[in-house]
């Protein structure tokens, strides 16, 4: 049974580049991770993925990170428009799975230096959809 309504880690502020590998592509596909956890992440990309669709997400945390790429199987949570800075923006929440005990400690440690996420005021009216669809 999934849990839904809580998360098992805090979300730390990033802005990553990722890598995003689908069963039907051949080649990643570019993404954003814009909150990350030990355990998820969201990812704004122009394509989402459908809801229970698992992927691969290549992400190499950055500054002061010495493990190297990793490669995080992960499944689809989420996909949803969000309306950020009166522009449109595409995006998935991804659940991590099968990382190592090792890899989600480096991780844990990696991100306990970096400034939660802060919880987003959505505003009442979004721009509108027509750059979304070009």
């Amino acid at each position: 049974m999934k849990d839904r309504g809580w998360r098992r880690g805090a979300r730390r502020a990033v802005e990553l580049p990722c890598g995003l590998i689908a069963g039907h592509s051949e080649a990643p596909e570019l993404g954003w991770a814009l909150d990350l956890s030990r355990t998820g992440a969201w990812i704004e990309t122009p394509e989402p993925l459908s809801v229970g669709e698992e992927l691969v997400v290549c992400v190499q945390p950055g500054i002061s990170w010495r493990g190297g790429e990793l490669q995080i199987f992960g499944e689809v949570q989420r996909a949803e428009r969000r309306c950020v800075a009166g522009a449109m923006a595409l995006g998935m929440a991804v659940a991590f799975q099968g990382l190592s005990l090792d890899e989600r400690i480096r991780l844990a440690g990696w991100l306990g230096r970096r400034p939660t996420q802060a919880k987003r005021a959505w505003p009442e009216r979004c721009e509108s959809l027509a750059p979304l669809l070009h």
